[in-house]
């Protein structure tokens, strides 16, 4: 409980905080052996100031490959292809920019012509 509650928090904690914060689930005498217990097995580590010890969760790491180059290569690869998708959905885009602005243009001329024909020149 108390491995799981330093494990969460991930920050460092005196023996009086831990018992306040766990609700005194846990008497001083027990917390201090506990924490002594975590400290030999190397899961906490424990650092004095003067009278007061405070004890924190073991540095969390990553365990994950950090070299993996075969999954370096797959992203790399999923980069390229979004890249070529993302050139070609921008040339679409432009493509119907283009499209868009000419229809408009045809529609302004045509509008200008009907005028003239409802309205002639006066």
């Amino acid at each position: 409980m108390v491995r799981d509650y330093l494990k969460e928090k991930y920050r460092p904690f005196g023996v009086q905080d831990l018992i306040l914060n766990l609700h005194s689930q846990i008497g001083k005498t027990q917390m201090i052996k506990i924490l002594e217990e975590l400290v030999s097995e190397k899961e906490i580590v424990s650092k004095s100031f003067g009278k007061t010890t405070f004890y924190c969760y073991r540095e969390i790491t990553d365990t994950s490959n950090a070299t993996d180059t075969e999954g370096i290569i797959t992203l790399e690869a999923t980069n390229t292809e979004l890249k070529q998708d993302y050139e070609e959905l921008l040339q679409s885009l432009n493509g119907l920019k283009e499209s868009r602005s000419r229809f408009f243009s045809s529609l302004q001329q045509e509008f200008i012509l009907l005028t003239h024909e409802i309205y002639p020149l006066f």
